[in-house]
């Protein structure tokens, strides 16, 4: 009897983070032209508005921001807010919604005190990095998170440098 040896593919996570909007935007439009539908694509951000805002603002503003993001990512997008005690509150959009919303006794895992570092570290992203990341997100950057092998992931930060 002979056995097969089987490689997977190892996928992994490329973080990028942006303080300018735009910039991400126009890097997301970026990296979907470039990529076949292989890359996954989320976004994490910390939600901007004044703290007198009345609750139909705010409703108004979430359905905006989702909107935007849906648009970017593509419609079939999860779309997701949680209010972290660290990082206040924060949308997420893309495959990694179920992770940061995933119910644990009554509260989803991104409204843990560790939670966003937990998941994070959980992706194989290392303490140094998620450390570096979680304090761009609490300073109001946007974390693009990619997810995909190594050399797609290595074609994109080459696409990105050269773009600026």
């Amino acid at each position: 009897m002979k056995s097969r040896v089987h490689k997977q593919v190892s996928r992994r996570f490329l973080i990028k983070d942006f303080h300018n909007k735009r910039k991400m935007e126009k890097s997301i439009k970026i990296i979907r032209k470039q990529s076949k539908d292989t890359l996954q694509l989320s976004v994490l951000g910390k939600m901007e508005y004044d703290y007198l805002a009345t609750e139909k603002q705010l409703n108004g503003s979430k359905e905006d921001i989702k909107k935007n993001w849906k648009g970017l990512l593509g419609t079939k997008s999860d779309f997701g807010l949680f209010s972290n005690p660290e990082v206040g509150t924060v949308f997420v959009c893309g495959p990694l919604v179920p992770l940061f919303l995933h119910d644990l006794d009554g509260k989803a895992l991104g409204e843990m005190t560790a939670g966003p570092y937990g998941i994070l570290r959980g992706l194989g992203i290392s303490e140094k990095d998620v450390t570096h990341y979680l304090k761009k997100l609490i300073d109001c950057h946007y974390l693009l998170l990619i997810r995909g092998k190594d050399k797609e992931l290595e074609e994109v930060e080459n696409r990105l440098a050269k773009t600026g």
